[in-house]
């Protein structure tokens, strides 16, 4: 349990991380209107508390669950620090397996569960370490700067599709891309999907740098070179789904750019083909080449196996229908996925205020998608996701999103934490779509006028 002084000091800490992430983003921001400004401020403020009430459930209301296992064990590692720095050192180059007999007594003394303790779960201990020493290992202090680098990662989206969408009122996007409940909230703590996420912003960002706005810096490089191993061992299917989509949206992007009209739009048409073409194809490719089974084991295989006992008799667990492991039986599947990761939990199956605070988001989701369909007409839609090929990218990557956290979660609770990468992409394709067709209605009407 933390100390008094660890409730005390929260503030303080807060306010020294506020301080800290304005001063080093203040020059990028200042490029954007005042109001994304201000709203960035109220965001980082709520991202901070957000921080302190997820370590304050996780410690009063369920009393176990990942963030006090990362936390307990990033203890013992500062421990280690203070009397033995080279013991320290070398538990960070300690292997799965190596983790499990370095410390079989404890982890059976606790949570017993050994296949809990795979790559990805060992790498978020070893970050938990770390970054606990400039918390003073303070749980609230690290959660708050867990929430301080997924806020980074959001910033970072926003700075992408902003480029591409930058006649839509910019706060309202930014708004749609970080203040959504479940981004805020689950977005922060000491968990995997924080860091997931400013992994996945700056790798975004980087290599839109690159290969869109064909900017090349060696520090983008490198920068790319160390954040693309460690999200593959955090959450290796955000870059399953990302490459894919953004591949997709780089090959629009140049043909957009063609100045022949007859050439670039046989050129779009060519590519809605190949893109049907190569969707179709996708699950008979990773089967052949065996991608398959790796897919399904970074997905499917650990993470329903660790969420069987949190669902067993918990109220919020939910079935798909899944039948097999292979590729096959995802595809099969993905209709119910989407759904299951978009609209619910639904208002009725919400039966803890955690739930029900997820199914409000969730209910706000389905009106602003029924809202979308009555006010966009679909041949218009098409249109400007071909002119705007940041939207093709962002509905490529919500849909390939929703199928993998669909089949992943099992429980609604676990459900709302994996979707924190998701949201911000839907309600944002969502919200810049509205907005792009509310202003050239605006646009036309002003000009009838004059």
């Amino acid at each position: 349990m933390p100390t008094i002084l660890q409730y005390v000091t929260i503030p303080i800490v807060g306010f020294v991380y506020f301080l800290a992430v304005l001063l080093i983003f203040r020059r990028q921001i200042s490029q954007y209107p005042p109001s994304v400004y201000k709203l960035f401020k109220y965001g980082l403020v709520l991202k901070l508390v957000s921080a302190v009430f997820v370590e304050l459930i996780y410690l009063h209301y369920y009393g176990y669950g990942d963030t006090l296992v990362y936390h307990r064990e990033a203890t013992f590692f500062l421990d280690k620090l203070v009397s033995n720095p080279l013991e320290f050192y070398n538990l960070f180059s300690l292997t799965p397996s190596q983790y499990k007999i370095e410390f079989a007594e404890i982890i059976s003394q606790t949570s017993g569960v050994f296949d809990y303790y795979n790559e990805s779960t060992i790498r978020i201990i070893k970050v938990t370490s770390f970054l606990s020493i400039f918390s003073f290992n303070s749980i609230f202090g690290t959660g708050m700067i867990y929430g301080c680098l997924c806020y980074i990662g959001l910033w970072y989206i926003y700075r992408v599709i902003s480029y591409h969408m930058p006649d839509v009122k910019q706060s309202i996007l930014f708004s749609a891309i970080v203040f959504m409940p479940s981004v805020m909230f689950w977005g922060s703590g000491i968990l995997k999907e924080p860091l997931a996420v400013y992994l996945l912003g700056i790798i975004l960002y980087h290599i839109h740098k690159l290969i869109i706005l064909r900017r090349f810096n060696l520090l983008s490089v490198i920068i790319l070179f160390i954040a693309h191993p460690f999200l593959y061992a955090t959450k290796s299917y955000y870059l399953l789904v990302l490459y894919p989509s953004f591949f997709i949206f780089a090959m629009f992007f140049y043909v957009s750019s063609i100045r022949s009209n007859i050439v670039r739009r046989l050129s779009k048409g060519t590519l809605v083909l190949a893109s049907l073409i190569l969707i179709l194809l996708t699950p008979i490719i990773l089967s052949i080449t065996g991608l398959s089974d790796e897919i399904m084991s970074s997905t499917l295989e650990y993470v329903i196996r660790y969420n069987e006992n949190l669902s067993k008799g918990s109220g919020s667990a939910y079935e798909l229908n899944l039948s097999g492991t292979g590729i096959f039986a995802l595809v099969k599947v993905a209709p119910q996925a989407i759904i299951v990761s978009l609209f619910r939990p639904f208002l009725w199956e919400s039966n803890k205020i955690i739930i029900l605070i997820t199914a409000i988001e969730s209910t706000f989701v389905v009106l602003l998608t029924i809202y979308f369909f009555f006010k966009v007409r679909l041949y218009k839609l098409i249109r400007l996701m071909l002119q705007r090929p940041i939207l093709i990218f962002m509905i490529i990557f919500t849909l390939l999103f929703a199928i993998v956290t669909g089949i992943s979660s099992g429980n609604f609770g676990a459900l709302a934490r994996y979707r924190v990468a998701l949201i911000p992409f839907y309600i944002s394709f969502l919200t810049c779509v509205l907005l792009y067709f509310k202003t050239q209605k605006n646009i036309s009407e002003n000009e009838t006028k004059n």
